[in-house]
């Protein structure tokens, strides 16, 4: 058996090989990176979006708190109810100020917070890569009167096509990358 040949088998098998790990490694880089920019972009929109509710809680407990200050106490001196702290802002709210937080103006500042977020991480809503950019808030079966309810959330999640070399291959061009991000305040 003569060597003379046996080069160019070895090297016309080795080409597609190589060049099919180098797809996978770009593709799986490719992929890597968008779902971290997804994960990002949903992160920041969700901490936005809590952000503007955090702020109306602040309001709210700074209002009490000052109708507390400017209200001379009913008890008589030596005897005193207690007071939360000043730096305990959920302990100042009622079930009123619950509900402020959750009313309908306050759920929309929040969710265009949120995608105005989203949007400015590169996620515009106008693009046809992008499937889906969704807002939920509060929390499916909030309710103010709930104390079970320690927390107060806030979700966006979006969902984007990309394109990757391998997913031709498939037949398809596009696959989808979906990140879901939460964001919390206590309200207890």
């Amino acid at each position: 058996m003569k060597a003379k040949g046996q080069i160019l088998i070895i090297v016309a098998v080795l080409i597609p090989v190589t060049l099919l790990l180098l797809a996978v490694a770009v593709d799986s880089g490719r992929i890597f990176i968008e779902r971290g920019r997804v994960q990002r972009a949903a992160q920041s929109g969700a901490d936005a979006g809590i952000s503007v509710v955090a702020e109306q809680m602040v309001t709210l407990a700074v209002a009490r708190q000052t109708v507390f200050a400017v209200t001379p106490s009913p008890t008589p001196p030596g005897t005193m109810t207690a007071t939360p702290p000043p730096g305990d802002v959920p302990a100042w709210l009622t079930y009123e100020d619950r509900a402020t937080l959750v009313s309908s103006v306050i759920q929309s500042t929040a969710a265009a917070e949120a995608r105005e977020y989203v949007r400015l991480n590169g996620f515009d809503p106008g693009d046809p890569q992008i499937e889906l950019v969704e807002v939920t808030f509060p929390q499916p079966g909030y309710d103010p009167a709930d104390t079970s309810l320690e927390n107060l959330s806030l979700f966006v999640r979006i969902r984007r096509r990309t394109t990757v070399l391998l997913a031709g291959l498939l037949g398809e061009s596009l696959i989808l990358l979906e990140s879901e991000a939460q964001s919390e305040i206590p309200q207890r």
